[in-house]
């Protein structure tokens, strides 16, 4: 049987984390698969994105038209420079200085449109594709982000949410399901 694969945080240039597979983006050894999902496998594929200088305006109600909790911010290339989340679009409409009671006639009092670069988080936790599902999904406990955006030569390619990862655990076969669990269990983590 191969050697169990590996998994690598590391800060980039960019200051994005990264989390990747020790053998890259390679297909892994078929013994080495047999209890294992891949970021590749449960990923959402059709991700909603948004640039940098759009307007929180335009970031809140894209969250809200789509029903997503946050997204990547991508750059003119389609790279990723950030992500933006419900929490980051609150802070900045709230907490620094934004509008927090309408007028009498339901409108909001006018201010100059804050940009998603300036809410969003910079340093991003990204994941490869080859990366162990059970792997994101202990990244995902132990820092309480909620998705992390699949990326390839730093372009995103899907994002795999919580749900993604409930969705993979409730209909997988049991030995994947057990796994999660023992490793789970292994780190400790108990909400």
């Amino acid at each position: 049987s191969a050697a169990p694969e590996q998994q690598d945080l590391r800060a980039t240039s960019s200051g994005l984390v990264t989390v990747s597979s020790s053998r890259g983006t390679s297909q892994p050894d078929v013994d080495d698969t047999e209890d294992k999902m891949y970021a590749r496998e449960i990923m959402t594929r059709h991700i909603m994105s948004i640039g940098p200088m759009a307007t929180v305006k335009e970031a809140i109600q894209r969250l809200n038209r789509y029903g997503i909790t946050s997204m990547p911010v991508v750059d003119d290339d389609d790279r990723l420079v950030g992500i933006v989340s419900e929490a980051d679009l609150l802070r900045g409409e709230v907490l620094d200085g934004g509008p927090v009671h309408r007028h009498a006639d339901g409108s909001w009092p006018e201010q100059v449109p804050r940009m998603v670069s300036d809410v969003m988080t910079a340093h991003v936790l990204s994941v490869t594709e080859a990366v162990d599902a059970v792997d994101i999904a202990r990244v995902m406990l132990e820092t309480g982000v909620k998705s992390v955006p699949v990326v390839r030569d730093n372009t995103v390619v899907g994002v795999v949410s919580r749900s993604d990862i409930i969705h993979a655990l409730a209909t997988s076969d049991e030995r994947i399901r057990a796994r999660a669990q023992e490793l789970l269990g292994e780190a400790d983590l108990h909400e």
